[in-house]
């Protein structure tokens, strides 16, 4: 189940506020899943997959404050974290 809400309020006209929550997931690649090592030519290291690895939660939100003066120009004014559960990261041994 992956949620996602928006909730919009127009203060005035031209001001709204705004706060979205969602999440989503990353899935690991075949690369990182295998148990073959293969050369990295960029970092010219050698990896290994790890078949144990878990999709990555990510969950986000977002507030913001948004102010249209007129035309197609607006201004705004956000906050975001993002936070994440089970995070893919390379170990270097």
């Amino acid at each position: 189940f992956l949620p996602m809400l928006l909730l919009r309020r127009s203060i005035t006209e031209k001001l709204q506020f705004k706060f979205v929550y969602s999440r989503s997931v990353m899935m690991p690649d075949a690369r990182e899943l295998s148990q073959f090592e293969f050369f990295n030519l960029s970092t010219a290291y050698r990896w290994v997959g790890n078949p144990n690895l878990e999709r990555t939660r990510v969950t986000n939100m977002d507030l913001r404050l948004e102010y249209y003066p007129g035309g197609s120009d607006f201004m705004s004014f956000s906050l975001f974290t993002k936070g994440f559960k089970n995070p893919i990261e390379q170990i270097i041994d």
